[in-house]
């Protein structure tokens, strides 16, 4: 169970959702948007500063 709550822990979600996907899916896969939510920052910065 320590097991689980962990993998659900790092995947974002509660036990019951990450059972749930996991049930269906099998797997869960967690992307990480940081750099292009930081790329479309700076090129709106860049599009202002045109305007």
């Amino acid at each position: 169970m320590e097991m689980i709550d962990q993998k659900a822990a790092v995947a974002e979600l509660d036990r019951s959702k990450y059972l749930r996907r996991m049930a269906l899916e099998g797997y869960i896969i967690k992307r990480d948007y940081t750099q292009v939510e930081q790329l479309v920052y700076e090129v709106n910065k860049i599009g202002n500063n045109i305007n």
